[in-house]
């Protein structure tokens, strides 16, 4: 799909940059700023972030906050419907502006239209204003460029030190459950819920309703055999936060069926299952100790393979050809 006139206008008349990041200048750094919104929901991202990016060169500062006080080069901004249009504006002046969308969006393939097309509109208009566009969903990504072409696939990333400290922690919680579900068990009209409810007439659930970070988080992920994925609706949208989460916590991924999981692989790093067989695949599962443990080094592989040292040099490559598309 060609570009629209108003993204074509904009590819060609590409405004001056205040920044004075040299890329010819040997051991000069450029300049980031990461910006969030939700301190505990995006906070700790941000953070893996620009410390995966600075260990690659680049000067990077984090801020709690929509306005931008220093004279960076670039400004990357986590939560892309998370900023008023204005602000991001006033950034785009400022210097690059970046994105990372980190929402489920409503696309023919993958449905959601419900709960994935509440943020879509915020999402669209605050697209057209970035240099560059981040996406944890390669499905999402792929819908994004039909309608800004700088947009591409990120993976969400975990950082390989936090990696080997969670592996140093193997032992599990102290009360084990079959199942664990860490969300919003009440989002939508509860589907979440009604699943779990089931659910706990066969095995030992236990439903957290958000709010757990850091050390807490891992402590939630432990104490469950089985993690479970579900969707908020009845979709194939991708909870990618969800799958590094369990997977770098040693613990099996049971999810409903995604259009596109990558860098994950059904079958090799989780199990995919639709509700009506929801049920047997558990119970298959729990009592397979050799499969528990293939599927777990089988996810935590791919979690190494594909962390956030390696999506910071994605983002930093897709930051620097953009900057020097600019000056020139």
């Amino acid at each position: 799909m060609r570009p629209t006139r108003s993204v074509q206008h904009r590819l060609r008349a590409r405004r001056p940059l205040r920044g004075s990041f040299d890329h010819e200048s040997l051991g000069e750094a450029i300049r980031i700023a990461v910006l969030y919104r939700k301190g505990r929901y995006f906070g700790a991202y941000a953070e893996q972030l620009a410390d995966a990016l600075r260990r690659l060169g680049a000067e990077v500062e984090t801020r709690n906050e929509s306005q931008v006080l220093g004279d960076q080069d670039a400004t990357l901004v986590v939560g892309l419907h998370e900023f008023d249009r204005r602000a991001l504006r006033r950034m785009a002046r400022r210097s690059l502006l970046v994105g990372v969308q980190t929402e489920q969006l409503a696309t023919p393939q993958q449905g959601a239209e419900e709960f994935g097309g509440l943020r879509r509109p915020a999402i669209r208009r605050n697209l057209r204003l970035m240099d560059a566009v981040f996406d944890w969903s390669r499905a999402n990504a792929r819908s994004l460029a039909a309608v800004h072409p700088v947009a591409e696939w990120v993976p969400y990333g975990l950082c390989e030190a936090d990696i080997a400290e969670t592996q140093m922690r193997r032992e599990p919680a102290a009360e084990q459950f079959d199942v664990v579900f860490l969300g919003d068990v009440h989002a939508l009209d509860g589907r979440r819920q009604r699943i779990l409810t089931q659910l706990a007439s066969r095995f030992s659930v236990n439903p957290q309703h958000g709010g757990s970070w850091g050390a807490k988080k891992l402590d939630v992920l432990r104490s469950g055999r089985i993690v479970l994925n579900l969707h908020v609706e009845a979709s194939g949208t991708f909870e990618s936060p969800r799958f590094y989460d369990a997977m770098g916590a040693g613990v099996p991924v049971v999810s409903e069926p995604v259009l596109d999981p990558a860098p994950f692989e059904s079958d090799r790093d989780f199990l995919e299952v639709n509700p009506a067989t929801l049920v047997p695949t558990i119970e298959r599962l729990l009592g397979d100790d050799s499969l528990r443990l293939e599927l777990i080094e089988n996810a935590l592989r791919t979690v190494r393979q594909h962390g956030m040292e390696r999506s910071a040099v994605a983002i930093l490559r897709r930051i620097l050809i953009a900057h020097s598309r600019h000056r020139s």
